[in-house]
């Protein structure tokens, strides 16, 4: 909901009304509201002389909109020479030079308005923007705050959307948020065609991160005019904030600057989005275009001084700013947008300090306060009462920031009642306390293993504690993480501290996540929190990989289908790729490809290189400069040497028959083809393969057309098979897919719609021989474990299921389910050889469960391996197991085995109370005395 009124503003008249204005005005004025340009300029150019000078005016403001800036003065010029129109000439010239950064030139037009007509609000609320953009702080202040008297007069209309805006405007730069959205609601419901309204509005919510309502507002603005470039970017903004869509952000700002080919917001918008991709040339042509339209343009010049600070050009940086704080000394907000930047590049040390100076600047810069809290307490805890004082303070300054409310609230709500710190040498750990017992168990254990693993590794050790805090619900994960609820991702490293969702979750392995994460602390403090994004996460992946060998993920097909296409990522776009991809599942594929570029360079040039990179790029250098001096070779050579790499590791892909639906989009232009190439197997074919998808009947004919001319084209006889299929012809399209066999042609496809065919007949032994078949021609795929794992049970099999679950698991290393039906059946069927293998799985995705822990150890006490025993008997007990005097028995028993009496004589007698008459403690007391 947006927020609630909380004044009524008064009724009463607001100076005379305008004269009636012609027809040609009046039109003109509807077609420049409704977005409709040449429309517009042709009812204006046309008007009488007695209109001519509201014909200037909306000229003026078409103009202005569309970015005929000169034309614009030029038709505000000519009205203000008109006495009806004077003031309101000179205050569109003000609007004007505002927009142009002539800033000393749009003061002297708005003072001139309001010389002409003191009651003119419009030109009021923009001078005292104007005032407050070139730092006339208290002179802004001082006009401002008179609309504020005039309501306490009475004197704002409370019936005059405009008023109301204007007065909403001067509460929203004053810092009275709760007036300001009030307000601005009330115009925007008294008139929604006057489109200042929502347009202003929609700029506070994102200003207090609520992109939703935010997103309201500007479409409110599209529906009148779907043109409007303000209301273009202000929606790519909040799908910007709301969901990082890059690219529908960037085609709402391309929309844009088609109506305004010079819109200053357009191009600051495109140009943040370059940077962080760490695209700095385009970046800063981009600002370059703003400032050539706008050399005052505050955003754009410390979204300049951002690009040259992320290159670690110190001169470059200092020349922007002195720039900026020369146009407005009192601009904060220079040192927030650079340090926007600089979280957005991990480098979260270099933001504390870059906030800290916009808090020096203006200490009432509440959402820098709040910045500066968010990120210290992304350091370590050392900062942690320092940040929650400042959250608080902020929060008494701007109790409407989102993200303010949302970390002070977990931290006073939850942290503070749920969770616990607890201390842990090189890790400092935050659990909540009901899941303390089991975590502090598994999670230290496991991360000390991958520390020391890394140390080793890397050649380095990170500057520590790290913390690691393990959030139960995903909305306090989010908060924690980002200040908002809604976050997707398994876990967030900031280089000295981890969040990440608790392993009581199960929603994935939460080793794999942890050990992904605490690589990442490696990477960032040693490349100086410089390392590109793709080389991290691949390198991060590339750890998991080779750990375990099912902590991977598997993408094979989409990355060979886009290898085999040529439109596979560059190495120099893999980080772009991230925030901008162009394909579904993209940002999965550019996890996974990054991973194995890492694979092909440790592999090639050796691990140690990769260390180097991480040094190199801690030097402040690029991908250009770093991969050819870790490996001799340019970053073009290096991009086809990779491509070679891919086509040896997918050879299962290369050699086998492999259709993909997207080669075969066109259906026209591949009839097309057809017909002018009538004897041509492969374009009849293709043709066949268009029409699958939407006219599986006619492809079927077009199949058996192509298999007249050539009866060995394997893509018509494929999708003649797959006709069939659609048309409920089993046994044609079994003896089409049998037929590709026959002459040779194999692949995923057609093995597993042979394996699917026979588990529909219950032939068990063919389906197992086909869908083995079609495992090893694409191991990524898991339809043909669970096509296995459905035959094997309704046939009764158990023990061909189970085996195939966990072949199974080994695809999808996150399924709970699954690793918790092989703990229960093997536990029932005693096979503890088996139990103990899976219920590592099965803790490793989530260590919540007393009775895995139980079973687990039950196993390894059957098995003779007392000291492996003890740990999980242990731990059931600590996870509350409902009959803990059997365990306590069999742990005392465990104790005694591994040599350890006093543990084994105090379990023993704690067992006998639990449970009189265990066999196992009485067996123990017998022995250890």
């Amino acid at each position: 909901m947006r927020w609630v009124v909380v004044a009524a503003l008064a009724a009463v008249g607001f100076g005379s009304a305008a004269p009636a204005a012609r027809a040609d005005v009046k039109t003109g004025r509807e077609a420049l509201r409704k977005g409709e340009w040449t429309g517009a300029e042709a009812e204006f150019k046309k008007a009488p002389a007695a209109e001519k000078g509201p014909a200037l005016l909306g000229l003026g403001e078409l103009y202005l909109l569309t970015g005929r800036y000169p034309e614009a003065l030029q038709q505000a010029t000519q009205a203000a020479a008109l006495p009806a129109t004077k003031g309101a000439a000179l205050r569109l010239a003000g609007e004007i030079h505002r927009e142009t950064g002539r800033m000393a030139d749009a003061v002297k037009q708005f003072q001139a308005a309001l010389a002409l007509n003191p009651r003119d609000l419009r030109a009021r609320v923009f001078l005292g923007i104007a005032l407050h953009e070139t730092g006339q702080g208290a002179l802004a202040e001082k006009t401002l705050d008179l609309f504020f008297q005039d309501f306490n007069a009475g004197k704002i209309d409370a019936k005059q959307a405009d008023q109301l805006t204007y007065t909403a405007m001067a509460a929203r730069y004053l810092e009275v948020w709760q007036d300001a959205n009030g307000t601005f609601q009330q115009a925007a419901e008294k008139d929604p065609a006057f489109i200042l309204a929502n347009l202003e509005w929609g700029d506070l919510f994102l200003l207090k991160y609520r992109a939703d309502e935010a997103a309201k507002c500007f479409a409110d603005v599209l529906k009148i005019n779907p043109r409007h470039p303000r209301a273009l970017v202000g929606t790519a903004r909040a799908k910007v904030e709301a969901e990082y869509d890059v690219k529908a952000a960037t085609k709402l700002a391309d929309e844009a600057l088609k109506t305004n080919p010079k819109y200053v917001p357009a191009f600051r918008l495109k140009a943040r989005l370059e940077l962080d991709d760490e695209r700095y040339a385009p970046a800063e042509a981009l600002l370059t275009q703003a400032l050539a339209v706008n050399p005052a343009d505050l955003e754009s010049l410390a979204l300049l001084a951002a690009s040259r600070y992320l290159q670690d050009d110190t001169a470059g940086y200092d020349a922007q700013k002195v720039r900026a704080l020369k146009q407005n000394p009192r601009f904060s907000d220079f040192f927030f947008i650079v340090a926007e930047l600089a979280v957005r590049h991990h480098r979260y040390a270099d933001a504390v300090q870059l906030y800290r100076q916009a808090v020096a600047l203006d200490p009432k810069n509440a959402a820098a306060s709040a910045a500066l809290a968010a990120n210290l307490l992304r350091l370590d805890l050392s900062h942690e009462a320092e940040a929650l004082k400042l959250l608080a303070q902020s929060f008494e300054r701007d109790g409407f920031n989102v993200r303010t409310f949302n970390t002070l609230n977990l931290y006073e709500e939850v942290i503070a009642k749920e969770y616990e710190t607890v201390p842990g040498g090189i890790f400092t750990f935050r659990f909540n306390k009901k899941e303390k017992s089991l975590l502090s168990r598994y999670v230290p254990r496991s991360l000390q293993q991958a520390w020391d693993l890394y140390v080793k590794k890397y050649g380095f050790t990170p500057k520590n504690p790290i913390t690691v805090e393990l959030f139960t619900e995903r909305q306090h994960y989010g908060a924690r993480t980002i200040g908002l609820p809604e976050f997707g991702a398994q876990g967030t490293c900031f280089g000295q501290l981890i969040t990440a969702m608790s392993p009581s979750s199960a929603e994935a392995n939460w080793e794999l996540v942890l050990w992904h994460e605490l690589a990442h602390v490696f990477h960032l403090q040693l490349s100086n929190n410089r390392v590109p994004r793709w080389f991290t996460e691949g390198l991060a992946e590339y750890e998991t990989n080779i750990a375990q060998p099912y902590w991977r993920r598997e993408h094979g097909r989409e990355l060979f289908l886009s290898l085999r296409k040529g439109d596979m990522w560059k190495l120099s776009e893999l980080s772009a790729a991230f925030t901008r991809p162009d394909r579904p599942n993209g940002v999965v594929i550019a996890y996974y490809q990054s991973s194995l570029v890492i694979h092909y360079l440790a592999e090639t040039y050796g691990f140690p290189k990769l260390v180097q990179a991480l040094k190199l790029y801690g030097q402040g250098k690029h991908d250009a400069e770093v991969l050819p001096a870790i490996t001799g070779k340019s970053v073009s050579v290096l991009d086809g040497e990779f491509q070679d790499y891919l086509r040896k590791r997918f050879s299962h892909y290369v050699q086998g028959f492999l259709f993909d639906q997207a080669d075969y989009p066109d259906a026209d232009a591949a009839r097309a083809l057809a017909e002018s190439n009538p004897a041509d197997a492969v374009a009849q074919a293709k043709y066949a393969a268009a029409l699958l998808e939407d006219e599986p009947g006619q492809a079927m004919l077009q199949a058996w057309h192509t298999l007249a001319i050539d009866g060995k084209n394997a893509l018509a006889r494929y999708v003649l098979a797959r006709a069939l299929e659609q048309a409920k012809n089993v046994a044609g399209a079994r003896a089409e897919y049998e037929t590709l066999l026959k002459q040779g042609v194999d692949g995923y496809s057609i093995r597993f719609g042979l394996g699917q065919f026979a588990a529909q007949s219950g032939d068990v032994e063919s389906a197992a021989r086909h869908l083995a078949e079609a495992k090893k021609w694409d191991p990524d795929r898991v339809e043909p474990y669970a096509l296995l794992m459905q035959l094997y049970e309704a046939k009764g099999r158990r023990d061909d299921l189970l085996k195939e679950t966990e072949a199974y698991l080994d695809v999808q290393e996150h399924d709970h389910d699954a690793a918790r039906l092989l703990v229960d059946q093997y536990a029932g069927d005693k096979r503890w050889a088996d139990l103990a293998r899976v219920a590592a799985r099965a803790i490793g995705i989530t260590p919540m469960e007393p009775f895995v822990h139980q079973q687990y150890g039950i196993a390894l006490a059957q098995l003779k391996r007392p000291a492996e025993a003890i740990y999980p008997l242990e731990s059931a007990l600590a996870g509350g197991v409902r009959k803990p005097g059997p365990v306590r028995g069999l742990l005392a028993l465990q104790y005694l085995l591994a040599g350890d009496k006093v543990k084994a004589k105090a379990a023993a007698e704690q067992a006998l109370k639990e449970d009189p008459g265990n066999p196992d403690a009485a067996e123990v007391l017998k022995k250890a005395l």
